[in-house]
């Protein structure tokens, strides 16, 4: 039996259920926004829906929609096999880290197969036909041990705000994760020091001074293709937008 961890729904939408078997569990999470700390998991799951209760309003819509593709994971047998479709943008990259680290406590760590989107650019699988995703299938590697403990030590340090320490993993040269350095600084450079605004807020402030419009739709567009690395979705980017204003 093989299993397929997509990074979320519209994935699925466009999976070429009809050439690709295997059973779904999918990442709903968008863990590069608000706490993600927690010593255990449930107090970790805890934290995710009162933050998302307190942003969004929808606390439900984590224990009832999020949390149970989760549980299946940790319900996954140590011999099956796991093909993880994620691509190299922050988002994907920071839910990649806490699956791995799922598969970790259930001493899943061999069978494990990444999917690359294999394109140029930051729009990973959302542009890709059945025929490329196919395509994208049967070019999977399997996880190296290596990269299997590189995501989970990323995982440690994005979960303790350790940019030291993510700087350090961040130079391992790695086949699958090419763009791990770029990403991750990113990542530190959302959090700059003296109160200064991070580099997501900058750049949507200059997009807001380029196109000289309050139109979140126009502004959000131009910031999936100035900022794609952060792989921020319209609720995240509306959230910075507003607190902007």
């Amino acid at each position: 039996m093989q299993h397929h961890i997509l990074n979320g729904d519209a994935l699925k939408a466009q999976f070429p259920i009809d050439k690709i078997e295997g059973h779904f569990i999918i990442c709903r999470e968008c863990l590069i926004d608000g706490t993600i700390q927690g010593d255990a998991l449930m107090e970790f799951w805890d934290n995710r829906a009162n933050f998302i209760e307190k942003r969004y309003g929808k606390t439900r819509r984590y224990n009832d929609y999020i949390l149970p593709e989760f549980q299946k994971i940790l319900m996954l047998a140590p011999n099956e096999v796991v093909n993880l479709w994620f691509g190299d943008d922050l988002f994907c990259q920071m839910n990649l880290c806490f699956i791995v680290y799922l598969m970790d406590i259930i001493g899943h760590r061999d069978n494990i197969y990444l999917v690359k989107a294999q394109r140029d650019n930051w729009n990973e699988f959302g542009e890709m036909s059945e025929e490329e995703l196919v395509t994208a299938y049967e070019n999977r590697q399997a996880m190296k041990a290596s990269e299997f403990q590189l995501m989970l030590a990323c995982w440690e340090a994005f979960q303790q705000n350790n940019f030291a320490q993510l700087q350090t993993l961040a130079n391992t040269k790695t086949t699958n994760f090419p763009l791990l350095q770029e990403v991750i600084q990113a990542h530190i450079d959302r959090f700059p020091v003296d109160g200064a605004l991070g580099r997501p807020q900058r750049q949507l402030m200059a997009i807001q001074a380029q196109l000289q419009t309050d139109d979140f739709g126009l502004i959000f567009q131009q910031f999936t293709k100035d900022a794609g690395i952060y792989g921020f979705g319209d609720s995240q980017v509306k959230a910075m937008f507003d607190e902007l204003e």
